[in-house]
């Protein structure tokens, strides 16, 4: 059978690099590599979009045509509860750090084109997460009403907040996941970050 890869965007890590070393260990056109552009639970929203397209039989450059016209429709951000990582990371400096801890500043990240970028800043993490919420809605028409993921680290309550507050606000929405986060945005963003993650329909 062929394979289609789908992981981790190739800015974020070496691992699109080896797919494609690995693939060349097949016969040619056996395997499939799709660049995501995206981490986290974004890939799984691209992954369900690929196994509806695998059951109605298009082909192996067929979905990789479709898959990478939806990685610019997706939208991922996440709220930040400490600034410590970002500034390991060398996306905040020192002064930011300090001043932002100060005056309890929640960065929210946002996943575009293949990178992370801070896309606002707001005063206490409640603010941050109301932000995330009413942005989803806002796109609730031209949003892809198949899935909605919300991921975070450790950060049950928060998670269940934002669960119950889209199942009020998005009922046309099939499912609405609740997701732990793995090792890449917890490397990046630390304990207490959680996200919403959705696809858009253009």
């Amino acid at each position: 059978k062929d394979i289609i890869y789908l992981g981790i965007g190739s800015k974020f890590s070496t691992t699109f690099n080896n797919a494609l070393l690995a693939a060349r260990e097949f016969d040619e056109g056996r395997v499939t590599i799709i660049d995501s552009e995206n981490l986290s639970t974004s890939i799984g929203l691209l992954l369900l979009k690929t196994r509806d397209l695998i059951t109605t039989g298009k082909t192996s450059e067929e979905i990789k045509e479709e898959i990478t016209r939806l990685t610019s429709l997706v939208r991922c951000k996440f709220a930040i509860e400490s600034l410590d990582y970002l500034h390991k990371g060398g996306r905040c400096s020192g002064v930011s750090k300090f001043v932002g801890t100060l005056l309890r500043i929640k960065p929210i990240i946002e996943v575009k084109d293949g990178k992370m970028d801070v896309y606002a800043k707001t005063k206490g993490k409640r603010k941050a997460i109301e932000l995330m919420i009413n942005e989803i809605i806002e796109n609730k028409d031209n949003l892809d009403l198949e899935n909605v993921m919300i991921t975070h680290t450790f950060a049950d309550e928060e998670a269940k907040y934002i669960y119950d507050r889209l199942k009020e606000e998005l009922k046309e929405v099939k499912r609405i996941h609740i997701n732990t986060a793995g090792c890449v945005i917890c490397s990046h963003c630390g304990s207490g970050t959680i996200g919403i993650l959705y696809l858009l329909k253009k």
